[in-house]
């Protein structure tokens, strides 16, 4: 938690003195997902016993530029 509020300070300081964040590439896109569906897919897959060895990959399967979410 705290190394978040330090981030945010951080982001807030930057903005206020530069007047802008420079966000890199606004084209590349992310899959961001819901921690609490997170979690719940961590529970379900330490709760199987099939899942032993096999690569999984989690996330909503909704991507989403930068540009995109910035712009919200």
């Amino acid at each position: 938690m705290e190394w978040e509020i330090a981030n945010l300070k951080k982001f807030l300081l930057c903005l206020f003195q530069c007047g802008f964040i420079n966000l890199g590439n606004l084209f590349v896109k992310r899959d961001f997902t819901f921690i609490d569906d997170l979690c719940h897919a961590y529970y379900c897959i330490l709760k199987s016993s099939n899942l032993i060895g096999e690569v999984i990959n989690i996330g909503s399967n909704n991507n989403i530029s930068v540009r995109e979410l910035v712009s919200v």
